[in-house]
Parts: C-alpha cells; structure tokens; sequence
C-alpha cells in the first residue's frame, strides 16, 4: 500500500507491516551505478519504543549501588557480629542479587557488576561457613564464588583464597590430635612450627 513520496528523493514508498510488530517504510533509492536500490527504515515510533525496550532495567545503577554498599557493609561487620548471624545476612543479600540476575531485565555492564557483587558475596558465605564447621558447603560456595567472578570478568583472588583457606582448615581438622587453631594469625604461627 502506498505511503507517498520520500521526502529526500521524491520516490514512492511503500508500507509493509508484519515486520516485528511496527511498520517499516521501503524507498527506492538510485544506486551508485544507476541500478535502483530499496531501503528500509524502521518507522520513528518502532525506534522509540526498541530504545525504550533496551532502557528498561529491573535494577538500575543507584539500585546496584546500594546492593554493592550493603555488602560492603556486611564484610565491615564480619569481625564483630557472631559467624551465624553474619551469615544470614549474606545470604539475604545473595538471594536479592540472584533474584536480580534471574530476572534478566539488566543491561549488560549491570548484569557483570551483579555477578562481581555475587562473587563476592559467595566468598564471604564461603569463609562464614568454614568458621561454622560446615566445610562441604564452604567448598561448594568457594566454587560458585569462582564461577561469579569468572561471569563478571573479575579478579578470581578472593573465591581462590576462600577456597585455599578451606582446604586448609579441612586438612586441619583431619589430622587426629591435633590442636588446628581458627584465627589466621595462630594459622600462620602453626603452620610454620
């Protein structure tokens, strides 16, 4: 059906609808050696709501921040607060951000600081849960740790050192009869006797 004449070249277009949901306009254009080109264009009201699509984010970045301050925060409070109480706040945090995550409406830089938060957030349940005796959940949280940082295209250091840390307390606990202190500092001390 007819549209009328391009404005720019004087042609005819025409309308084609069907094509994912909007209207595209279809100029023929003189090509370069004289052949006749087609050109489509997506009508101006499709692009604004494309743009409109792709600014729509479950969690923007003030949001983000704040989930980054809050686990800041919790890190802080690590050495003062009881590992179990500590714990249950990480793990609220965490499920906020996979929640985040899984809903999927974040732009991509978004969904890569998540993911960096989450790691972050997986190390530290990962460290509270050696601190509580529940080693084969440390371990499991230490690798999804990993696997975060890995998807943020973040410094791994953190997840390995929990990991490391473990392992260490792991193989501790294994040795019969022997006293396996918990601070790092006795750790450190042990170790080198």
């Amino acid at each position: 059906m007819p549209m009328g004449r391009c404005p720019v070249t004087g042609d005819q277009q025409t309308e084609l609808t069907g094509h994912t949901g909007g209207v595209l306009a279809v100029a023929a254009l003189p090509g370069p050696d004289g052949r006749t080109l087609l050109t489509a264009v997506l009508v101006v009201g499709d692009l604004i709501k494309h743009v409109g699509w792709i600014e729509q984010t479950n969690a923007g970045d003030t949001v983000i921040g704040m989930i980054d301050e809050m686990r800041y925060q919790l890190a802080e409070r690590h050495t003062q607060t009881p590992p179990a109480q500590i714990l249950t706040d990480v793990l609220r945090q965490h499920r906020q951000v996979l929640a985040l995550l899984r809903g999927g409406k974040q732009r991509l830089r978004q969904t890569r600081e998540l993911f960096r938060i989450d790691a972050d957030l997986l190390a530290h349940a990962s460290i509270l849960l050696g601190d509580l005796y529940d080693d084969g959940s440390a371990v499991v949280y230490g690798m999804a740790a990993v696997l975060s940082a890995q998807e943020a295209g973040a410094s791994e250091a953190a997840a390995l050192s929990v990991q490391a840390k473990t392992e260490r307390w792991r193989q501790c606990r294994c040795r019969p009869n022997t006293a396996c202190p918990r601070s790092p500092t006795t750790w450190f001390a042990w170790t080198r006797s």
